[in-house]
């Protein structure tokens, strides 16, 4: 019992740093990109719709 207090700092360590490469997947620049400025919205509401403000 011991001896395991001395080894789990160890092995936490090493098991963390063998598993933070994980952590900086690479991206392929399809994901969502957040932009500062706003994008136009364009819709196509229908005859029914002229006039109306909104």
């Amino acid at each position: 019992m011991n001896l395991l207090k001395k080894i789990a700092p160890l092995l936490c360590l090493l098991l963390a740093t063998m598993l933070t490469p994980f952590a900086y997947a690479d991206t392929n620049g399809s994901e969502i990109q957040i932009t500062n400025q706003p994008d136009n919205l364009v819709l196509q509401l229908g005859t029914q719709w002229a006039g109306l403000e909104f």
